[in-house]
């Protein structure tokens, strides 16, 4: 009878402790979910301020498109995040639904498009380089 209390009494501490664990960790997930989003913005905010010089570059040189933005896979962007995670979302994602849709974030490549509308704005892998791009293209036809 001693164990069976005994038994029924860690079962409601862990249940107690399990609780008050996963209202943390939702907590802490909360505020590294605010954090990445902020650095998104502020990602975002850095291309588009240096989009506009390096589009007037290129179309000086005749050119109907350039690189906008690059960076490797290993470039961190703060302490926390990676360039490329900021871009991408995580490599390895099993779901159906975007990481950053799951979420409820916009990306930065959504952010960038929206800012720079008229221009095709897309992201592309340059194996030689080993650099991941923001390319925005202006081409008439």
């Amino acid at each position: 009878m001693a164990m069976f209390q005994f038994m029924k009494d860690i079962q409601n501490i862990s249940v107690l402790r399990f609780n008050e664990n996963q209202t943390d960790r939702m907590e802490l997930s909360r505020e590294r979910d605010a954090r990445m989003a902020c650095q998104m913005v502020e990602l975002a905010s850095y291309i588009i301020d240096g989009s506009r010089a390096k589009i007037e570059e290129a179309s000086e040189k005749g050119r109907f498109g350039c690189s906008i933005y690059e960076c490797s896979s290993s470039t961190k962007y703060t302490d926390e995040y990676r360039s490329v995670f900021l871009l991408r979302g995580p490599y390895h994602w099993a779901s159906d639904v975007d990481f950053f849709a799951s979420k409820g974030l916009i990306t930065v490549l959504v952010m960038v498009q929206e800012a720079l509308d008229p221009f095709e704005v897309f992201i592309k892998y340059d194996k030689m380089t080993m650099t991941h791009k923001i390319v925005a293209v202006w081409k008439t036809t």
